[in-house]
């Protein structure tokens, strides 16, 4: 708590001190430029208006030529407050009485009254003299005998600490406005700190994973509704991961089911086919087996092994009808399914593969299609294998395409439902259409394929007494639609 008090005073001083000392900052500068260039100007005209009025009274010196005179009236005026000094030219530019402030002159201020005399246009500037920064008031005289221009010179130093005084002033209150926001960020901090301890602590729970968190604050500076946000949203996120978790467990659950039943009916197909191939040679030794042991000519013991072997005839015949009682579906288990939820299911279960083998779905299913009465784990099954085998016949890519509508080829039959599954794969040749249904016959056994998919899909629609037909997909690759019979003429 403290931790996250510490990092609210740093946050708040942050936000409110430092814009406070930058803003008097700025604003100090930009004040003291302007208050500079102010007194600056006005004491370029406080200039102007002396030489104007020192200019009227030297005219007759200059014109007589009295040099001792002007270098009195000079220093006389030069003795005033506001001025550094004040010199004299003649017509050529040359000074003839100046100041003891600008006997040492620089070079600079001999040039300024050249230049003013010379174009006949007053100019002021600024030059240094001796230790000195002096603003300089350059003034031509026209059409006087003896005198060409008149220059007088004040000090800045008054206004450098004017602004300096000014300086100290503004850092001394910006000073005490930043003191004041900081303890006011403070007292802020100390007062909201608990709270946003808390804030702090329940997000940082959340980020870890503990959406159980729920934070309480008072309604200062609105807190309380901060914390119920973080409440609604972790709530909202717990309700999330519990529909994700319930979604993941549902997809676990199917692909368990669907491993089942496929392992039933390859136990079925395996079953059946050794049923039909033992069956004729089992039910000859079974009926000369009992005939034997009924033949009184025989001696007892062998007409005893003939009953032995009977009895293993029995047993054998027992252990493969139990197989094939096993891989089929209970008939219990057998309602109206609706096919269009099937397949839903099954392409919602298929997404992420699809997305990883960039496979493009194509989904349209009609509506207000009827059921189909059957076991729907066995529908799964057909659906399921349909399209594990139109993505395993297109490895790089490419499309799935999903229909399912009333077939309505023939008016005059019962209605039954049309489902096509489509890839962008190679295509069956005709020639090998006939084998795919065959028990572990596969043309893709480099890529997982097994055999056993399309066989299952066969018998599980001759179960429903559909049939399921092959064809090439109007875009390319291999089309398969299956016919079932619709509830109402399911068998």
């Amino acid at each position: 708590m403290n931790l996250a008090r510490k990092r609210l005073t740093r946050k708040l001083l942050a936000i409110f001190a430092t814009p406070v000392v930058l803003g008097f900052v700025l604003t100090g500068v930009v004040s003291l430029r302007t208050i500079r260039t102010s007194l600056v100007e006005s004491s370029e005209r406080a200039l102007a208006d002396n030489i104007a009025t020192l200019r009227t009274a030297a005219l007759p010196i200059a014109a007589k030529g009295q040099t001792e005179e002007a270098a009195a009236l000079v220093e006389r005026v030069a003795d005033e407050e506001t001025v550094h000094g004040v010199a004299f030219y003649d017509e050529r530019g040359a000074p003839f009485a100046r100041s003891s402030a600008l006997v040492n002159a620089p070079s600079a201020l001999d040039v300024m009254a050249a230049r003013a005399v010379s174009l006949g246009a007053s100019s002021h500037g600024t030059v240094r003299v001796g230790d000195e920064e002096v603003l300089v008031h350059v003034e031509p005289v026209r059409d006087a005998p003896g005198l060409g221009a008149v220059v007088m010179t004040r000090e800045l130093g008054p206004i450098d600490r004017m602004i300096d005084l000014a300086l100290i002033r503004l850092a001394l209150t910006g000073g005490a406005a930043a003191l004041c926001v900081s303890l006011i960020a403070i007292w802020i901090s100390r007062v909201l700190g608990r709270e946003w301890g808390n804030l702090v602590h329940a997000v940082d729970r959340v980020a870890a994973g503990d959406l159980d968190v729920r934070v309480e604050a008072s309604p200062r500076l609105e807190l309380d509704r901060v914390a119920r946000a973080i409440n609604d949203m972790t709530r909202s996120l717990a309700e999330t991961r519990e529909k994700l978790l319930a979604a993941e467990a549902e997809r676990t659950e199917l692909a368990a089911r669907m491993r089942h039943a496929q392992a039933l009916a390859v136990v079925g197909q395996v079953a059946g086919s050794f049923a039909h191939e033992i069956g004729s040679p089992l039910n000859t030794i079974l009926g000369w087996s009992r005939l034997s042991a009924a033949d009184e000519d025989l001696p007892g013991p062998v007409r005893a092994q003939f009953e032995t072997i009977a009895a293993q005839c029995e047993r054998i015949r027992r252990i493969v009808q139990r197989m094939l009682d096993v891989s089929r579906p209970p008939t219990d288990h057998v309602v109206p399914v609706e096919l269009a939820d099937v397949v839903r299911d099954v392409t919602a279960f298929l997404a992420p593969d699809l997305r990883v083998r960039r496979i493009d779905l194509r989904l349209r299913v009609a509506e207000r299609l009827p059921p189909i009465v059957a076991v729907r784990d066995r529908l799964l099954q057909v659906v399921m294998n349909l399209c594990i085998n139109a993505i395993q016949a297109q490895p790089g890519g490419g499309t799935l395409r999903i229909s399912l509508a009333l077939d309505d080829a023939d008016p005059e039959r019962e209605p039954r439902l049309r489902l096509e599954v489509a890839d962008a794969g190679p295509g069956i040749p005709e020639d090998k259409r006939s084998q795919v249904f065959e028990l572990f016959y596969s043309t893709k056994v480099e890529i997982g394929g097994t055999g056993l998919g399309l066989p299952i899909v066969a018998d599980v629609v001759r179960d429903l007494g559909g049939r399921v037909e092959i064809a090439d997909a109007p875009e390319g690759g291999a089309l398969f639609r299956v016919l079932l019979p619709a509830a109402s003429s399911a068998r």
